[in-house]
């Protein structure tokens, strides 16, 4: 199948593409054929801000309903089902959804300790921290999981521990500096990020789970107005956001993710969320 001529997309970018794909189908003859788009929320911030405009999302709605043997994988941030644009609903409306949620603590042993059992072994500490750091989420289990090997091959290492660990910490939260600040952008108020702030503070376990009377006492420290309501109703947004996690109908908050916690410790103290983003107005 010879490639498309970028002048064409650009004097008529909808019909040729239109011809490219019954071109591609004709030639896949009865095999399927899958459109993956990634982000696909920022394509309301490209219609806002330009340069696309609605009928992106129509063309797209067409293809979905009308296009035989053309399949759709859309994939985008928790944010995503936030979107009220009209032109949205037809894509929740006839879409599968799935949620990639943290895996079970037995899959994510196995992701973590089998493709390497012939060479490498992770002690019970070592693995439990494992999940810590990584919340059970595929993606921080494969960086932690890719920095501890060549952390091995260098150090000729055939066992894995907590020390091990901790000493590629500092490489991961390096390396992962842009994921981890991705999680920090994707709140929308001063008082969400100012919550993650506090729940990131030590606690007398790793688990870090605060309650709301403890969160009270640190408004307090720090000087702040504490208006329950508003405090709940940001704690959903980050519950919704996949950001924290829930305990006892509402009266217990934790951060999963412990690469964020440790993220948040270093680089975003309550104290330095005050003074970036308190205005005195709309703090709360």
């Amino acid at each position: 199948l010879p490639a498309p001529q970028s002048a064409a997309f650009n004097d008529n970018p909808t019909a040729s593409f239109d011809a490219f794909l019954a071109e591609t189908l004709r030639t896949l003859h009865d095999e399927k054929l899958v459109f993956m788009l990634d982000e696909f929320e920022t394509l309301q911030e490209k219609i806002n801000n330009g340069p696309l405009n609605l009928d992106v999302l129509h063309y797209l709605r067409s293809q979905m309903q009308h296009r035989e043997g053309l399949n759709f994988l859309l994939v985008g941030t928790p944010n995503i089902r936030n979107v009220t644009e009209p032109s949205w609903s037809v894509f929740f409306n006839i879409a599968l959804q799935h949620s990639l949620n943290k895996l079970k603590p037995d899959e994510a042993d196995a992701l973590i300790t089998e493709p390497v059992k012939k060479s490498l072994v992770y002690d019970m500490l070592a693995l439990e921290r494992m999940h810590q750091l990584s919340g059970d989420l595929p993606y921080f289990i494969h960086v932690l999981s890719e920095i501890l090997i060549n952390y091995s091959n260098l150090h000729h290492r055939s066992y894995i521990t907590v020390n091990d660990i901790n000493n590629v910490l500092d490489t991961v939260l390096e390396e992962q500096s842009s994921s981890i600040q991705w999680i920090w952008d994707q709140p929308k108020s001063s008082l969400e990020r100012f919550l993650l702030a506090l729940l990131a503070q030590n606690q007398s376990t790793e688990d870090q789970i605060f309650t709301l009377s403890d969160i009270y006492r640190e408004f307090d420290t720090q000087g702040l107005p504490y208006e329950q309501d508003k405090v709940t109703a940001a704690f959903k947004n980050l519950v919704r956001a996949d950001i924290v996690e829930e305990q006892q109908n509402g009266m217990h908050y934790r951060i999963p993710i412990g690469l964020f916690r440790e993220w948040l410790r270093k680089s975003k103290s309550p104290q330095r969320v005050i003074r970036e983003e308190f205005t005195g107005r709309d703090f709360l």
